[in-house]
């Protein structure tokens, strides 16, 4: 909707915004929501109550999150604007939305890990189509400043939190006293800012790297990467319930259970990934005009490459949840470190902008997946020799 409303030029602050939301908010409140998923589904299989996990959890975020909203501050509002385009509004708008995410989280950790698949859904469902709803009301009123789209971004995820706040108390019901989560909590922090410059970090640096005349390539990189990464967004389904699944077989010591799980999520991720390269080479093209209009056209090889680094990125992160599940977590954020080395060499090679972009992406991820699955291997392997 805000792509149609504002033209390739003006929508490329609202894709770094998108780009850099995500990548923020995963890196600071998804390992909250990790822990705090992973630690409620063994309490699950036990058959203990939850509360005193989610409140250790509301602490961890406040601990680690408020320097890294303070940074996001610093950087976005007292910066140079050249990330936005000198739009302070969105900047703003990036503030605000990684505070909102806080408590999105939150719920969302505790509704999964608690089996409340149903309601999850429906968190995200609320989150997604308040954002929706809040731009076509925008488009349709001719609104053509990228500012308030920007608010549209920010706001939305609060409305699942405040509908679920009841359901969220139910969840979490009394139990035995929780650990602190900050030493569990900040591995997975490094991990997942790591894991988002694979998953998110496109259109940033597209946005950085591009020379006069190229300010519309973030703009036209994004809603090509939205088209692309289409079976991202349905494996967030099978993320949601992963980490805590694998747990919970983990606490009953369900190895060959374990194994069986991680094998199946496997082959699904592969099969899907294929499927998207074979589609976006043959269908991308036509959904980025249909989606976003002929401004936004790129070409075949650009949507088979970004699907291409989408599947590579879910099966990374299905063998990083594995290895976490087994309490893998500083070699996990070693192998996103890895696939991160890897991508920033290859987006040093070459003069094609968004080519090296896509390239780095598919390297990086493959690389990362391949570290995580010997990670895996070295712990099932520990888990096989204490019986």
């Amino acid at each position: 909707m805000a792509a149609r409303a504002l033209g390739p030029e003006a929508y490329a602050p609202i894709s770094v915004l998108w780009s850099a939301v995500f990548l923020v908010t995963a890196t600071i409140w998804i390992p909250v929501e990790q822990e705090v998923a992973r630690l409620v589904g063994a309490r699950a299989a036990r058959g203990e109550g939850a509360r005193p996990v989610a409140r250790a959890g509301a602490r961890a975020a406040i601990e680690i999150g408020a320097p890294g909203v303070a940074l996001v501050a610093l950087v976005a509002i007292l910066g140079d604007g050249s990330l936005f385009d000198g739009r302070t509004g969105v900047a703003v708008a990036l503030v605000v939305a990684v505070v909102a995410f806080a408590p999105n989280h939150l719920t969302r950790a505790v509704l999964a890990g608690s089996g409340s698949f149903g309601r999850y859904g429906l968190c995200i469902a609320l989150d997604s189509a308040t954002r929706l709803g809040l731009a076509a009301a925008l488009a349709l009123a001719g609104v053509d400043d990228p500012v308030p789209y920007a608010l549209a971004v920010a706001i939305a995820p609060l409305v699942p939190v405040v509908a679920f706040r009841r359901q969220w108390q139910v969840a979490a019901a009394p139990g035995p006293p929780s650990p602190p989560l900050r030493p569990r909590v900040l591995p997975l922090v490094g991990g997942q800012a790591l894991a988002q410059v694979l998953v998110n970090g496109g259109p940033i640096a597209v946005a950085l790297l591009a020379a006069p005349g190229e300010e519309a390539a973030a703009g036209r990189f994004l809603a090509a990467l939205l088209i692309a990464r289409i079976p991202l967004f349905f494996f967030q389904a099978v993320q949601s319930s992963l980490l805590p699944g694998l747990a919970r077989l983990e606490a009953v010591g369900d190895r060959a259970g374990f194994i069986d799980l991680v094998r199946r999520l496997t082959a699904l991720v592969v099969g899907l990934g294929a499927l998207a390269v074979a589609g976006s080479w043959a269908l991308g093209p036509w959904a980025v005009r249909l989606g976003f209009g002929p401004a936004f056209a790129l070409g075949r090889r650009d949507l088979a490459l970004l699907a291409a680094a989408a599947g590579a990125v879910m099966l990374a992160h299905v063998l990083a949840h594995a290895a976490i599940a087994l309490a893998g977590h500083i070699r996990v954020t070693a192998g996103w470190a890895v696939g991160v080395a890897v991508a920033a060499v290859v987006l040093a090679l070459g003069d094609d902008l968004v080519l090296r972009v896509e390239l780095a992406l598919v390297a990086g991820s493959l690389v990362a997946a391949g570290a995580h699955g010997t990670t895996l291997r070295r712990r099932l392997a520990g888990w096989s020799a204490t019986g």
